[in-house]
């Protein structure tokens, strides 16, 4: 049962990693995008694929440490769920209202799944919560730049 979990984790964390690379590989060169008037804070974007691999090879390494937990669970694939909903919506839809509330919902799910493995109090779980808050620093960071093309 465990080895199972381990592999469904990796397969889900795998797909999304792989799909949203795609997505954001042909997002990125559309004749769309490439009309797009970046933000001044946007990074260079090789930034993205670096810091990208390192928050879903984090993710995975935190959901993998994760105790059996339905709740948990839950929140880690809703939060991958989420995640390349965003990515779809951003960069392939150009939906970028759509898309910012997604991401905002996104942050949301991870303050949440940071509270609940802070309030189980597991054993060495300081880590997953800097990995996960790492996470979080960088939704904001992309919460910022997708604002950018926000027009409510």
């Amino acid at each position: 049962m465990v080895l199972s979990d381990h592999i469904y984790k990796i397969f889900v964390v795998a797909f999304v990693w792989i799909v949203g690379t795609i997505i954001t590989y042909y997002g990125v060169r559309s004749e769309q995008y490439q009309n797009m008037t970046l933000s001044v804070y946007q990074p260079k974007s090789w930034i993205f694929g670096v810091v990208w691999s390192f928050i879903y090879l984090s993710y995975l390494y935190v959901w993998t440490k994760m105790p059996a937990n339905n709740t948990l669970s839950i929140l880690f694939n809703l939060n991958m769920a989420l995640n390349l909903l965003w990515i779809v919506l951003f960069f392939y839809g150009f939906q970028f209202n759509a898309s910012f509330v997604v991401i905002i919902l996104l942050a949301f799910v991870t303050l949440v799944q940071v509270w609940y493995i802070y309030t189980l109090q597991i054993p060495g779980s300081g880590l997953y919560l800097f990995l996960i808050l790492i996470y979080f620093s960088w939704l904001c960071v992309a919460s910022v730049l997708n604002y950018h093309f926000v027009n409510f």
